[in-house]
């Protein structure tokens, strides 16, 4: 701290690179602020941040003049610039982030694409179900009506044999012996069974 002497020898810190802070009238030195505690103070916030957000992010701290007190990043960085100010104790001084690399609206033109092109993917993804499921069920139509046409056209050739077994059994039911009787009589049977 930088100290003046005063009225009866004592030492008394200068305004001009001292400010009082809070009720309790602590003294706080301008110079070891932006020369030590700053530096610090803004390594360990960027030691805090992941990779890529260190890599692109400018956090700086400056005076009225526009002098770079501390900084992550020596460039200025891009456009896109959230300030603050240390109202609290030295009105003089604001902190800003940047962005080094790209820019916000950079990010959210990449960010609104990316959403569009996964929405696009996903309506896509959703008409072709839509198409497949539809194939799936035509083509279960299709067999169905293959299957029926199959057991008709079976069943229409197994009945007309048999409908010419049972009316040759039935006729020869009253021609002759008894041979040919209980033949014609199981056969008529066996072909009234068959088709039931």
């Amino acid at each position: 701290m930088v100290c003046t002497r005063g009225e009866g020898g004592h030492e008394q810190p200068r305004i001009a690179d001292s400010v009082p802070v809070g009720f309790a009238g602590f003294v706080v030195d301008r110079r070891r602020f932006e020369s030590e505690y700053l530096p610090q103070a803004i390594a360990g916030a960027e030691r805090m941040l992941a990779d890529a957000v260190r890599d692109n992010l400018v956090l700086r701290v400056t005076d009225r003049a526009g002098r770079a007190l501390a900084a992550t990043h020596e460039e200025p960085g891009q456009a896109d610039e959230l300030t603050g100010r240390f109202d609290f104790v030295f009105r003089d001084l604001e902190l800003s982030a940047r962005s080094r690399h790209t820019a916000a609206a950079q990010l959210s033109a990449w960010n609104a694409r990316t959403r569009w092109l996964l929405s696009a993917l996903m309506s896509l993804m959703a008409t072709g179900g839509v198409l497949l499921t539809w194939r799936a069920v035509r083509r279960e139509r299709q067999l169905s009506r293959i299957r029926n046409g199959f057991v008709a056209s079976v069943s229409h050739e197994l009945r007309t044999p048999l409908a010419s077994i049972a009316s040759s059994g039935s006729s020869c039911a009253g021609v002759g012996s008894r041979r040919r009787t209980g033949w014609s009589s199981t056969g008529a049977a066996s072909s009234r069974r068959a088709r039931a």
